[in-house]
Formats: C-alpha cells, structure tokens, sequence
C-alpha cells in the first residue's frame, strides 16, 4: 500500500477502534472507506496483512453490525461500507450522546440535578442540536 494510504487507513482504523470495533475489523473497514471500491477477501487479505480468519470474523461481524454490504463482482464476492464515514462517525456520536443525556435526566429526575449537572444536560442537549443538524440522526 502507498505510505500515505497507509497512513490514512491507520487514521481511520484508530477512529474506528475508539469507537468500539475490534482492531480487525476496524482495519478492514478503513481500508474499504480509503480504496473506496468493494474488495474481495483476498484483497482485504493482501491489503490488511490480516490472516484470512481474521478477515472472515471481521466481515462476520462488520455483516452483523449492518456496517458492512456484500456484493457480486462476477463470481467473486466483495465487500464495501454500508454508509459512510462520515455518517457512521455521526451516528456513533450521537447515540453516546444521548445514552449519555438519559443516565443525566434520570439523576436530574430523582432530585440529584446538582448545579453542574443541569448545566452538563444543557451542554449535551445543545451537542445533540449541532448533531442533528450534522446527519438528522437524533432528536431532542
């Protein structure tokens, strides 16, 4: 791989691994999201330098998680993101925030809404207005 593509992959990977994914499977998404074409097993093989097990259990999950779609090239299979960077980045974000924004409202509920946690609930509510006009993937 070109050092800069691989430096770009090792960028998006590091991001998809902060977000939760398992280092494999952050791996093979980032190179699907810098090639930007569908890629074969063997491909995602040679360009991860992952054994093909683990390109497998990565696709099996990425497959599971909805952020993966497979397709036919001919007879070969590939594989490509089922959305895009950006949105997946967003939509993460978004659902942290508002997991977030629900365990606030209950301790503001049950009488612990404490000066620093009525303005953290403010902060997050005007977070989620910003994301929402990002992707319209939350509503406050």
């Amino acid at each position: 791989m070109i050092m800069a593509v691989e430096e770009l992959v090792s960028v998006i990977a590091k991001m998809l691994t902060m977000m939760g994914l398992p280092r494999s499977c952050a791996r093979v998404l980032a190179v699907l999201y810098a090639v930007g074409v569908p890629l074969s097993v063997k491909e995602l093989i040679d360009l991860t330098g992952y054994s093909r097990s683990s390109v497998f259990y990565a696709v099996k999950v990425l497959e599971s998680d909805n952020l993966l779609l497979r397709m036919r090239k001919g007879r070969v299979v590939v594989y490509k993101p089922a959305v895009s960077l950006a949105r997946l980045l967003v939509e993460t974000q978004a659902r942290l925030l508002e997991r977030a924004r629900r365990v606030i409202s209950k301790l503001v509920e049950s009488g612990h809404g404490h000066e620093n946690i009525v303005r953290l609930e403010r902060e997050l509510r005007e977070l989620a207005a910003k994301l929402f006009e990002l992707g319209g993937v939350i509503h406050c």
